[in-house]
């Protein structure tokens, strides 16, 4: 009906160049049949509209209830591009039907990869703030991505045609365990021109994750200075001359290294030189920054034989190319 027409249409934007009215069709409704838990009964897409110039359309569907839970695509990957779906500036809420949550269409989004635009109050939504200005959506959650899956992210911008944000943003993992492990790790982070960020969960209010609290974690015990983490641990006082003197001690302590580290991550490579300026360094490479987070929590102040071990992160670019020190 004309009178809910407001209410069953969305605003598709950012969408990639050249693409059709029913390309855009198709899109929406696989998206819609492959977060559906049971197969559709019919098209629930209505028509499209796309205005070229502006790379954006209007998709109407069928009903408010599958407009209503299409609001959870923005995100969607379309031939591509992220694009950005909302509700059109002709939506009255005040005149829109009144629905219950129960009525939805339960849309499982997570099964088309999409990183959710809206952050919902609650314990894991983390405030990041002291951002550049100029960075984009992309950039930021490359960032916020290497201490694992993004399920929701928002980053403020000052309005649409800039291109410039408010320099803060909001973020969820879609796993809570991450949280505590990101917000120690992100606040306090040198992201280069004299900024730091901060980070704390989003219903603190007195600040952030606390800088005694995030350098109790992330100093260098060899020089006392802030050490940022990232997927690269090294643990310092553990390995001495006699485990590096023949080949067998050798070989027995990188298997035990492997095996207990292994533990608190996937581990990529481990690297016990020795020989050079790294002797007697154990090198830990997990996949993720928070892994190798947890390894630290682990590992460091940790007795092995009569040391205490001691941890500083490294970088992982030098570690890539096989620089160590």
């Amino acid at each position: 009906p004309q009178q809910t027409r407001h209410a069953r249409r969305l605003y598709v934007g950012n969408l990639p160049p050249h693409i059709t009215e029913d390309a855009i069709h198709v899109e929406f409704r696989r998206a819609i049949e492959i977060a559906s838990p049971t197969p559709l009964s019919e098209d629930p897409v209505l028509s499209t509209y796309i205005n070229h110039e502006r790379r954006f359309c209007f998709v109407e569907f069928k009903t408010v209830e599958m407009a209503t839970a299409c609001m959870n695509l923005d995100g969607l990957h379309v031939q591509g591009v992220p694009v950005k779906v909302k509700r059109p500036n002709d939506y009255n809420a005040n005149m829109a039907p009144k629905i219950h949550p129960s009525a939805l269409p339960p849309l499982d989004v997570s099964k088309l990869g999409i990183v959710s635009g809206t952050v919902e109050d609650g314990p894991n939504k983390i405030f990041i703030g002291g951002l550049h200005y100029h960075l984009q959506d992309s950039q930021v959650m490359e960032l916020l991505q290497a201490f694992g899956k993004i399920k929701a992210f928002h980053l403020v911008s000052n309005d649409p045609e800039s291109n410039m944000s408010k320099g803060y943003c909001f973020v969820e993992y879609a796993d809570p365990n991450i949280t505590p492990i990101a917000v120690q790790g992100l606040n306090g982070m040198d992201i280069g021109n004299g900024k730091a960020l901060t980070a704390r969960l989003a219903g603190d209010r007195t600040g952030g994750a606390g800088g005694a609290a995030f350098l109790a974690h992330a100093m260098d015990p060899q020089n006392g200075v802030p050490n940022i983490p990232t997927r690269v641990l090294v643990l310092h006082n553990m390995v001495t001359d006699e485990d590096l003197a023949t080949d067998t001690e050798y070989q027995g302590l990188f298997d035990e290294v492997k095996d207990e580290c292994a533990k608190f991550g996937r581990l990529e490579r481990l690297e016990i030189p020795r020989q050079g300026p790294a002797a007697r360094k154990v090198f830990l490479g997990y996949v993720t920054v928070a892994e190798a987070m947890q390894a630290q929590h682990e590992l460091q102040g940790r007795q092995f034989g009569p040391n205490v071990v001691q941890t500083t992160f490294f970088p992982e670019s030098e570690f890539e190319a096989g620089r160590l020190y």
